[in-house]
């Protein structure tokens, strides 16, 4: 662990009469980031799991490398985050296993929707005519 992260921590474990206004409010932001940067990989593990081209594996492997270590070195692993936020990482990693399972076991066709474009001057006549 280097002295930012350490610093870090030794900030987020001050009693809360101890941090000021300013000090609140970096805390505040930094669980905003936090935040982000978890939903952000559980997106990229969700959306990319069954991707086929390289940019799409690329991501899902990153998310799933991410999500799925255990280590505790830097405030923005995986673990580091989770305990800031107060979630727990197993439950959410177990969660995650469970969705993938259901939905590589779900039949892949489904109904696709394919809504028909249409251009502007053909929807002003639409509405033109309908008057």
């Amino acid at each position: 662990m280097n002295d930012r992260d350490a610093r870090w921590i030794e900030q987020a474990k001050l009693p809360p009469a101890a941090s000021t206004p300013a000090t609140r409010g970096m805390d505040e932001m930094l669980q905003h980031l936090m935040l982000a940067v978890l939903a952000d990989a559980v997106h990229c593990y969700q959306e990319h799991f069954r991707a086929r081209d390289r940019r799409g594996q690329r991501l899902f492997d990153e998310a799933a490398g991410w999500l799925m270590a255990t280590d505790r070195e830097y405030v923005f692993s995986f673990e580091g985050i989770c305990d800031a936020l107060g979630f727990d990482a197993d439950y959410l990693r177990a969660g995650l296993r469970t969705w993938r399972i259901r939905e590589l076991s779900a039949p892949r066709g489904g109904v696709r929707v394919r809504r028909r474009r249409t251009r502007t001057a053909e929807r002003r006549r639409r509405i033109v005519a309908s008057f």
